[in-house]
């Protein structure tokens, strides 16, 4: 199994038909943010109908935006680091 990630953007659309093109068994997933364009559902809509098979959305149970994250102090990265206020 291949996991590719879409992200709503062009780059990835494209990079996910390409490995589909490339490769059996690729999962595409989503993840959403809470924070994204009110057009993304339309985009994944239409990027479906062009793979011809869904793209699964993920979501964390802890945050329901990026907002969340960041008024916890933290932000992602190599060695997760509080955010510092000045």
């Amino acid at each position: 199994m291949i996991i590719a990630w879409f992200s709503c953007g062009v780059t990835s659309a494209v990079a996910c038909k390409i490995a589909l093109s490339l490769y059996e068994d690729v999962h595409l997933y989503y993840i959403e943010t809470g924070s994204c364009h009110p057009d993304n559902a339309r985009f994944i809509s239409d990027c479906e109908r062009w793979y011809g098979q869904p793209i699964h959305t993920i979501r964390s149970d802890k945050y329901t935006c990026v907002a969340d994250v960041l008024r916890k102090g933290y932000i992602n990265g190599l060695m997760v680091q509080p955010v510092r206020s000045n």
